[in-house]
Formats: C-alpha cells, sequence, structure tokens
C-alpha cells in the first residue's frame, strides 16, 4: 500500500503542471487538453451528420479548429455546443453510439500501408474510415487493386468475429472453461463502446493482441475437433 501510495504522489507531481494549466488556462478538467475537441469535431459532428442535420451543431471557429496551431481558449465553446446537440436529443445519440462500435473493428488500417507504397494504383484517401465502411466500390472498376482494401477489412471482421465468439465456440467445440475467455470478450467489446463513434485502426491497438489470440484459439479448436 505504501509503494502504490508513494508511486500515486509521484505520478500526481509529474503530471500536476499540465493538470494545473488545463484547468485554470483552458479552462478544461482532465489531463489531455483536447479530449473537449474530439467531443466536438467526432463525437457531435458525425452524430450531426449521421442525424442528416449538420446545421444542428452550432459552429464553433470550425476551420480554425482543424488548424493544429489552433487558440486552445475556443475549447471550452467547443465542449459547450457539443454538450448542446448531444444533451439535446440523448436517446438517439445513444442510438447512434451503439451502432458505430462496429467502426473499432471494420477497418484493417492497410491502407496506411499501401498509401506508403510508390505505385499510385493502390492509394486510397481512407479520410475516417475504412474502404468497406465507406461504400465506395465503384472505384474498384477502375482501380481494381483497391479489392486488396476490401478483402483486408472483411478479413479483420472475420478475426473480430471469431475472437468475440470464441467463449461459446470453445464451449461447444472442446466443452472446457469459457469463463475466462468471456473476460476477455467482455474487455473489448466494453473498450469498442469506449472507443465509438470513432473507432479505427489506431484505437484498436490496445485490443489487437486479444483479438488475434482469442481468433487463433477459436481456429484451433475447431481444427483439433476436426481432425483429431
Amino acid at each position: 500500500l505504501k509503494n502504490f501510495l508513494l508511486a500515486f504522489l509521484i505520478f500526481l507531481g509529474v503530471l500536476s503542471p499540465c493538470l494545473f494549466y488545463n484547468v485554470f488556462i483552458l479552462g478544461t478538467w482532465g489531463f489531455y487538453s483536447q479530449s473537449d475537441k474530439a467531443l466536438y469535431l467526432y463525437h457531435a459532428r458525425l452524430f450531426s451528420e449521421w442525424l442528416g442535420e449538420p446545421e444542428a451543431l452550432r459552429l464553433v471557429d470550425y476551420e480554425e479548429a482543424l488548424n493544429k496551431n489552433f487558440d486552445m481558449r475556443i475549447i471550452p465553446e467547443m465542449k459547450k455546443a457539443a454538450l448542446e446537440l448531444i444533451t439535446s436529443r440523448p436517446f438517439e445519440y445513444a442510438k447512434f453510439h451503439l451502432l458505430k462500435t462496429h467502426r473499432l473493428f471494420s477497418d484493417s488500417g492497410f491502407v496506411n500501408v499501401l498509401n506508403g507504397l510508390s505505385y499510385s494504383q493502390f492509394h486510397y484517401d481512407s479520410a475516417q474510415e475504412g474502404f468497406l465502411e465507406s461504400g465506395d466500390f465503384q472505384k474498384l472498376r477502375a482501380r481494381p487493386l483497391l479489392s486488396v482494401l476490401l478483402a483486408a477489412d472483411l478479413i479483420f471482421i472475420l478475426v473480430t468475429l471469431l475472437a468475440v465468439l470464441n467463449p461459446f465456440l470453445s464451449k461447444k467445440l472442446s466443452g472446457e472453461n469459457y469463463k475466462p475467455k468471456l473476460f476477455f470478450v467482455s474487455v473489448i467489446i466494453l473498450y469498442a463502446l469506449l472507443s465509438s463513434p470513432i473507432g479505427g485502426p489506431r484505437l484498436r491497438i490496445p485490443v489487437n493482441p486479444l483479438l488475434f489470440l482469442l481468433a487463433l484459439d477459436t481456429l484451433k479448436s475447431w481444427y483439433e475437433l476436426r481432425f483429431s
């Protein structure tokens, strides 16, 4: 307990200047000063677009906010505008949030690899979603090599399904104790809910090991049942 308290005090001491600056200068609580910016640019903006009413989100120096060197003092106003929209339609936002949970898994992130290649036929402007979710399938006619992106997204969705279904399939296929695996799947699902509606391969990094291990374990259980 003493070691924990000492480590906690050191942690607070190191980060206290940052917290002090965020609270008393920028007017935002927390160690990450741009969380309210993300609430506005991602949660509220995506929600307004999903509603089909982009005008429902009150604009707060939007173009300036997209600038990496924007004035941090507008963040409290961005938070206020975002919460005005979200709290005015709580049930619709809850539905939107749940529907966008899949975004953590629907983008393989392989587009970042292909965009780094010199061959332009592989290049694709991914914006904030994967090729599958974009529905930009007409581009496959002019650039069939983009089917690699579609295949990568589909493969990752398959990996996700194998991982999430692992506890139930393991119980059915091998009869082993599924509860520890169910715990790890619960962590993945909870994390997906927390990362919604942004999602994407960057936010998926912490749970990637669990996804692949559980998916491989599912394949292992099926292989042993099929060929043993």
